[in-house]
């Protein structure tokens, strides 16, 4: 083989080898994570930071904020009823919070509506969405917050409010592969908040 094809394969190879090497440092916890089916789409985050606060409103009418969740392993859906991919995954998602929903683990939509709880209320009367709580932020302040480009965007969240990750677009969020990557996050311990 010619010299100066050697160089040019070697080179490939060596930055090949520095890309696998960045792609999987993701942190302790992330490094093995199963990312199968709709959760190929799952983008683990690197250094896991504490999220910027941000102002929420309960199905009550009380402020809420994501502090108030601390200590279980949240999956933050950013939503809304005009949003066709929105519309589309959230009985998964009821689902997921029907059959993993504890302690530990909790599912909460944030809708992005204006029309608040009436208008949210009658979206999950009419679809049959019983297991998930209404929160809203009808500001969109948890957009701009969280860097959301667009909706439903997803994130799941650890006990100290670090984001672990994200989804942008709809999942099934039901399916075996989502459920395992729960119960990977839950075995892991990060939904602790110690």
């Amino acid at each position: 083989m010619p010299r100066t094809t050697r160089l040019p394969l070697a080179l490939a190879a060596m930055i090949a080898m520095t890309i696998a090497s960045v792609t999987l440092v993701a942190g302790p916890v992330s490094a093995g994570a199963p990312l199968a089916g709709d959760m190929q789409k799952f983008t683990l985050v690197e250094k896991p930071a504490a999220l910027p606060p941000f102002n929420l409103t309960d199905a009550d009418g009380n402020a809420a904020t994501l502090a108030s969740y601390s200590g279980k392993l949240l999956l933050v859906n950013l939503w809304a009823t005009w949003c066709g991919p929105c519309v589309k995954e959230m009985p998964t998602l009821d689902a997921l919070q029907q059959e993993m929903g504890s302690a530990r683990f909790a599912v909460l939509p944030i809708s992005l509506d204006r029309g608040g709880r009436q208008q949210v209320e009658a979206f999950f009367n009419k679809n049959g969405i019983s297991h998930l709580p209404m929160v809203f932020d009808p500001t969109g302040s948890s957009m701009a917050a969280l860097t959301v480009r667009g909706l439903p965007t997803t994130l799941l969240i650890d006990g100290k409010g670090r984001e672990i990750g994200r989804l942008e677009g709809d999942a099934d969020w039901s399916h075996p592969a989502t459920k395992a990557l729960i119960q990977y996050y839950l075995d892991a311990g990060a939904d602790s908040a110690s």
